[in-house]
């Protein structure tokens, strides 16, 4: 009678054999980023990586919802911080057509973790939101559309070493058009938007 467990393919002693090996190699490359190496040959993995982001997601369109799924192209932890209504108010000089509660709920969708910022200074919410560790072992980056480059907070995130990430925008389409389209009391204004050239940030170039 053929004993089944001595078989190869239920024994698997080849299978076993790598699998014990690639463990100790993760023992190994454990123990190097345990010590605090910097090496570029030893990344941290990417599903560890924590990916944070900053906005106010006012109109939510389909930019902001293409930005928020390439986050995970670069972690597998997703964190956004996102302006409160009176923070809005004072950085753009308008009030937001959906309140803070709406913003987060449509930004949720896409993030393990939603913060509120109630300054137009992100900087010290960027620091809670960041630890120590995270910097250390290199499990931490920022990412942002190309179309703001000089974002509040760049500082802070340059200085401690940070990797930035810029994402291209999604072309033609911004909240300011949303607004100047739907939201706008000039009905002429709104007619002539809704066939306006665009510039590089997606608003409107009204003649």
């Amino acid at each position: 009678m053929i004993n089944l467990s001595q078989q190869p393919y239920i024994a698997a002693k080849e299978i076993r054999e790598q699998l014990q090996s690639v463990q100790k190699q993760i023992i190994v490359l454990n123990s190097i980023r345990s010590k605090g190496s910097k090496l570029s040959i030893f990344p941290p993995y990417q599903h560890e990586r924590k990916v944070i982001t900053i906005g106010c997601f006012d109109l939510f369109h389909r930019g902001h919802e293409n930005m928020l799924r390439s986050l995970r192209d670069f972690g597998g932890f997703v964190v956004v911080g996102i302006h409160d209504d009176a923070s809005y108010f004072q950085l753009k000089n308008k009030h937001t057509v959906q309140k803070l509660e709406e913003r987060m709920a449509n930004v949720k969708r896409f993030a393990d973790m939603v913060f509120v910022i109630p300054s137009t200074d992100p900087t010290p919410y960027l620091q809670a939101a960041i630890s120590e560790q995270d910097i250390a072992n290199g499990t931490v980056c920022y990412v942002r559309g190309e179309d703001m480059p000089t974002f509040p907070g760049r500082e802070y995130i340059e200085n401690r070493g940070i990797p930035i990430c810029l994402v291209p925008r999604t072309e033609d389409v911004s909240s300011s058009l949303l607004r100047k389209i739907y939201h706008n009391e000039d009905p002429q204004q709104a007619r002539l938007a809704a066939f306006a050239a665009t510039d590089s940030t997606g608003k409107p170039i009204l003649m």
